[in-house]
């Protein structure tokens, strides 16, 4: 029997599938934390076991563990019924045991996660450092008062406390990201991907840059003009350049072949990525990189992104959304067609790989528009075919309180609302949902079609890396 003070547990969708192992990647440093503070702590990640073996039985290896607290993250919606399944299980197994969760989806929906399932104990909202360390102190060593947690939900005598957002971290810095020795599996975490783990991809870690955004993308519920509701927090706060340029040091060291980073860094300024770069560069590190642009790349940051990383190991994912400028920009992507052909053009210069992205269901779409995209895509599969260029046409899915939502000019029917929407869409294990319905959506199909003229095209001739 494993004896711990605090067990924590990363869900998949649903018990019976392993999607979207990757934890929240400010979970380490939480649980580093407690660390800290003397408890000890496991981790679980559940698509991680499930994965290894597809027999797993959380309740069995629940059985084996005496644990004092249960951790939950309950960040992305995606992971609403998942959570909640689990906290079930661990409640018929050791019913006095508190469950604390936290994330976005938790922060959004709290007063209703807990009207609805007397499973969950309390609710950690926005940034939960000290509210954490304050919850354990409390359960476990009898320190302070309930009342006086910051950022915490719950049930009191039959009644709902729901305290406002008064705590935000203000120093990233002093917080231990890089350590995962509290997972079971730790090694198996470098693998994970959306659908659990894949052992034939390079070694992967998440570098953690800061909270928050300086962007609005409508689709996204860490848009600017949310960093109030989801941290209370007005502006971005991030990290210093030496303590991510030491991350990235610590992880190639000890294994990982391709860092991803939680923020698009060219949102701190030139003189922020530089120094970064320059730390890794005079530390003789050549890792991969996968990177998410926000926006479009600049020149300076794709040279100095080629003089620092292993060329052959750089992803660029840029999101287009659509081939019509007047739709992007609405939806957040603030540049030009002309832009986008002068950096693809520029990036044909190197080795790495580019992903760009366009979405099946922008907002405010038309036939006429939907023909800009096809045609744009048919323009970039001609002009940029090759092993290193690829195309993706995929959903957009918009988020629990994404800035769509409150558009009065768009003609939208949002299909997802509440807290059970979300939690019945992940349990009836469903994979159409996109978040609402506009005049378009009796044209999805076609649009589908379309593209799939278009791939079919190009499958002709020997180019097939469009999805």
């Amino acid at each position: 029997m494993k004896n711990i003070d605090v067990l924590y547990i990363h869900p998949s969708r649903s018990l019976d599938n392993t999607l979207y192992a990757f934890m929240p990647i400010g979970i380490p440093g939480l649980l580093n934390l407690l660390k800290d503070e003397g408890y000890s702590v496991y981790g679980i990640n559940y698509s991680i076991e499930k994965s290894l073996d597809n027999t797993y039985s959380l309740k069995e290896e629940l059985e084996n563990i005496n644990y004092k607290v249960l951790m939950i993250d309950l960040h992305w919606y995606e992971h609403s019924y998942g959570a909640i399944e689990i906290a079930k299980i661990s409640k018929l197994i050791y019913p006095n045991i508190p469950i604390i969760i936290g994330g976005l989806t938790s922060t959004i929906f709290d007063k209703e996660i807990l009207e609805n399932f007397d499973c969950i104990d309390y609710i950690l909202k926005g940034d939960s450092e000290k509210p954490l360390l304050d919850l354990v102190g409390f359960l476990l060593k009898g320190k302070g008062n309930i009342k006086d947690i910051e950022n915490i939900s719950y049930v009191d005598n039959g009644s709902i406390i729901s305290k406002e957002l008064t705590y935000c971290l203000k120093d990233l810095d002093s917080i231990n990201y890089v350590d995962h020795s509290f997972l079971k599996n730790e090694k198996m975490y470098m693998y994970t991907n959306t659908i659990g783990i894949d052992l034939k991809r390079n070694k992967n870690a998440w570098i953690y840059i800061g909270r928050g955004c300086k962007h609005n993308c409508l689709y996204c519920d860490s848009a600017r003009e949310n960093m109030v509701t989801l941290w209370g927090r007005s502006k971005m706060t991030y990290r210093s350049p030496e303590r991510v340029a030491k991350d990235i040091i610590e992880f190639a060291n000890n294994g990982v072949e391709v860092v991803r980073f939680s923020h698009d860094l060219e949102m701190f300024g030139k003189e922020y990525y530089e120094a970064i770069f320059k730390m890794i560069r005079d530390n003789n590190v050549k890792i991969g990189f996968n990177y998410d642009c926000f926006q479009l790349p600049s020149k300076h940051f794709i040279d100095e992104l080629v003089k620092t990383f292993d060329e052959e190991k750089i992803i660029l994912d840029i999101t287009l959304l659509s081939g019509n400028e007047e739709i992007r920009y609405k939806m957040g992507k603030l540049f030009t067609n002309e832009r986008l052909f002068n950096i693809l053009d520029y990036l044909k210069k190197f080795k790495c790989v580019t992903r760009v992205y366009y979405s099946i269901n922008v907002l405010d779409e038309t036939l006429h528009t939907l023909e800009e995209t096809m045609s744009q895509i048919y323009h970039l599969a001609y002009k940029y075919m090759s092993d290193q260029f690829f195309i993706c046409y995929q959903k957009v899915v918009m988020d629990p309180i994404a800035l769509m939502r409150g558009l009065k000019d768009s003609n939208i029917y949002v299909e997802l609302n509440s807290f059970m929407d979300y939690y019945k869409y992940c349990q009836n294990d469903n994979h159409n949902y996109t978040g609402y319905k506009d005049s378009m959506s009796e044209f999805f199909q076609y649009k589908i079609d379309r593209y799939e003229e278009i791939k079919k095209t190009f499958k002709e001739k020997g180019y097939t890396n469009l999805y």
